[in-house]
């Protein structure tokens, strides 16, 4: 998808570390990461959009799973350049008020935005600017919540797989070397 495999490499190492210093396991990030990508995302605007997300999980409590899943919807969202209840709905049912958000950047009332959606009259553009001010008012929620106890655990797993990478790297090197020379392939 990023072109070369080179960039492919440094993607992959940008999630590793980025999923390192989160609450959301490297598996998660790299899912959201691709979400996000197929969206229109890129570089350090596909991580601040992961930041955001974040962010907006962690201060209200959205767990990995639900997360992935509002990341899966946006992403649709964006494609589509539209909002429709059901995509406001992915957020809503996880806490997150995005019909109030989206409320006050309309400067309508919650009724109106409801009839918008079923409508098809809510922007990609409006949902996104009313995600963002959400975003601003929970700003760093994504690192509160990587110092919580699963935020912790996350960490240690995610640096356990680096680890364990970084050690195995040698063995599967020399099992490829081997079986190369030693299996016979037939085309």
């Amino acid at each position: 998808l990023l072109g070369t495999q080179d960039k492919a490499n440094k993607m992959l190492k940008d999630i590793e570390k980025f999923a390192a210093t989160t609450p959301f396991e490297k598996m998660g990030v790299e899912a959201m990461a691709t979400q996000l990508h197929n969206a229109g995302f890129k570089g350090q605007d596909l991580f601040n959009q992961l930041t955001t997300f974040g962010d907006l999980a962690g201060a209200f409590g959205v767990q990995s799973d639900s997360l992935q899943e509002m990341v899966r919807q946006y992403s649709q969202v964006k494609q589509a350049g539209l909002a429709y209840t059901e995509d406001l709905n992915i957020l809503q049912d996880r806490g997150i008020p995005i019909y109030k958000a989206l409320a006050e950047e309309l400067d309508i009332n919650t009724a109106d935005v409801k009839k918008w959606a079923s409508e098809g009259k809510i922007s990609a553009d409006i949902y996104q600017a009313a995600l963002d001010n959400l975003a601003k008012g929970v700003e760093g929620g994504m690192a509160k919540q990587s110092q919580s106890f699963e935020g912790l655990k996350s960490t240690v797993k995610d640096t356990f797989d680096q680890i364990t990478g970084i050690l195995s790297k040698p063995i599967f090197e020399f099992l490829k070397n081997v079986m190369g020379e030693n299996l016979p392939i037939e085309h």
